[in-house]
């Protein structure tokens, strides 16, 4: 099974990045319509709904947990929101605070995702066929193997099943190219993990959306992590300096700038 057991340190890899202090000002994505068009795919209720994704998006990447729980408490008090799409957002919501929580907190991160897979469960509940909502709940049980190692050989077929599942509904969605790179990155070779085939995955998913960070982002983060700085990685680099102003980005990005200023001194 391609991703049994391969999303075992996607948690911790990527909590290693995020920054727990706050940020002054938000951020403001560069995301563009098509971006979200791609996500959405043919699902126009979603469309409607595109500034609440690109609000709670921005709040994550500002790593603004007291705006995003905020952003529950709303959600909670919609009465229009579709029943299947209220739940896709707290449980979006409940995944983004794991990871802004679990640095400092890792029972709390544990809880918060915990919750999420409950609230998405109860989004597919009432539209099983909602590919981001299949998508995300792909991604919380890779998270959750790397939370809970005992229970990866359970996780991993669950999260295989669903990103498929939303593979064949939108095969077009750059989050869930994002989603199987970091799942063929994060496999042993033996249970089909490949990592040529995971950069194959990030680039596809910055080819179709540039503009959105995460695909820039995991551009870079493969770089960093195979530890493969090259001028190709820094001129990819000061094309999207930008993303050091994210804060959940802004680590790594300030350990790449520093190895790229070595490079170009050599």
């Amino acid at each position: 099974m391609v991703r049994l057991y391969m999303k075992m340190g996607l948690f911790l890899l990527l909590v290693f990045f995020v920054s727990m202090s706050s940020l002054e000002a938000k951020i403001i994505t560069k995301q563009s319509s098509q971006c979200f068009d791609k996500i959405a795919g043919d699902n126009d209720e979603f469309l409607k709904y595109r500034k609440d994704f690109i609000d709670l998006y921005n709040l994550y990447l500002s790593n603004d947990i007291v705006a995003i729980k905020s952003f529950i408490g709303k959600r909670d008090r919609d009465k229009d929101m579709p029943k299947y799409m209220a739940f896709y957002f707290n449980a979006l919501a409940h995944y983004y605070l794991g990871f802004l929580s679990g640095k400092e907190n890792e029972d709390e991160a544990l809880a918060y995702m915990k919750r999420a897979k409950d609230l998405i469960a109860s989004s597919l509940e009432y539209k099983s066929q909602f590919n981001e909502s299949l998508r995300l709940a792909g991604d919380i049980y890779g998270v959750l193997i790397g939370m809970q190692p005992l229970m990866a050989p359970f996780y991993g077929s669950i999260s295989d099943s669903y990103g498929l599942k939303s593979h064949l509904i939108n095969a077009d969605n750059p989050l869930l190219d994002i989603s199987f790179g970091r799942g063929f990155y994060h496999t042993p070779f033996i249970f089909g993990g490949d990592k040529d085939r995971a950069k194959e995955m990030f680039e596809k998913a910055y080819d179709s959306c540039p503009l959105l960070e995460e695909t820039s982002y995991s551009i870079l983060w493969f770089d960093f992590q195979e530890e493969e700085i090259d001028k190709k990685t820094c001129d990819f680099y000061v094309r999207h300096k930008d993303l050091a102003n994210v804060k959940v980005y802004e680590k790594m990005m300030a350990e790449i700038k520093k190895q790229c200023n070595v490079l170009n001194n050599e």
